[in-house]
């Protein structure tokens, strides 16, 4: 059903750090609805990170939220550990400071969300490793090369465990999300961004080539989601 055989290497209009700014706020503000749809934000909460986290001996957790965007996925971390009980610091990273500036205010009234500016590529830079790591929509940004770094470093660095999700190169997810986003998610980049996303994303062995060059296969496995996800995790 692929009729995008390679990956595609055309920059986002949002990656254009001169480009129109309320264009990308409006974006921004899309990403939750988009993320909530077809990010299967709450699945990798209540199916994956809380579960593996009530089952650890520890009272205080740090998260890394890398690639952060906008923020919203912290924000709904953050009320699903509360709601559970769990204290955890969650740090958003991201590399482009007009998505820090955003995020931060969207986050500005949760105490134990803290954003910062930095590539997921230097985890080793933050004051200490982190216990879990979640990246979303992340390595369809990168080059194969900088993909097998930051499995190498998350990798490294993350103490408990990680989920790394992105998209599933297809005809189907690219005119099921064409038809959607035409209709609900106009006047941002969220339509052209979101189809050349999915052009940018990977097969299900590109991933696993990926995976093998970074050297961190055994044991680890690609679990698919609807609606075309592939997820690389170590919270078994």
């Amino acid at each position: 059903m692929i009729f995008f055989p390679q990956r595609s290497n055309d920059p986002e209009l949002m990656d254009n750090r001169s480009g129109d700014t309320a264009l990308l706020m409006k974006t921004f503000s899309h990403f939750k609805p988009i993320n909530l749809l077809f990010g299967r934000s709450r699945y990798f909460i209540y199916r994956m990170l809380l579960p593996h986290m009530e089952r650890q001996q520890r009272r205080l957790f740090t998260i890394v939220d890398a690639g952060a965007g906008g923020g919203d996925f912290a924000l709904l971390l953050a009320r699903a550990l509360e709601r559970h009980s769990i204290a955890a610091n969650i740090i958003c990273i991201d590399s482009d400071p007009r998505a820090v500036a955003y995020a931060a205010q969207q986050c500005r009234e949760v105490k134990n969300i803290s954003v910062v500016r930095e590539s997921a590529l230097n985890l080793a830079k933050l004051p200490s490793p982190p216990d879990y790591l979640f990246a979303s929509n992340l390595l369809h940004h990168l080059s194969e090369e900088a993909c097998v770094k930051l499995l190498r470093t998350v990798n490294d660095q993350a103490r408990c465990g990680y989920v790394i999700a992105d998209l599933q190169r297809s005809a189907f997810w690219y005119c099921l999300y064409a038809l959607f986003a035409g209709v609900f998610f106009r006047n941002s980049y969220a339509l052209s961004d979101g189809l050349l996303s999915i052009r940018r994303g990977f097969t299900e062995s590109e991933l696993a080539s990926i995976i093998e060059l970074a050297g961190i296969s055994p044991g680890l496995r690609i679990r698919r989601l609807l609606p075309g996800r592939l997820v690389v995790d170590t919270l078994q």
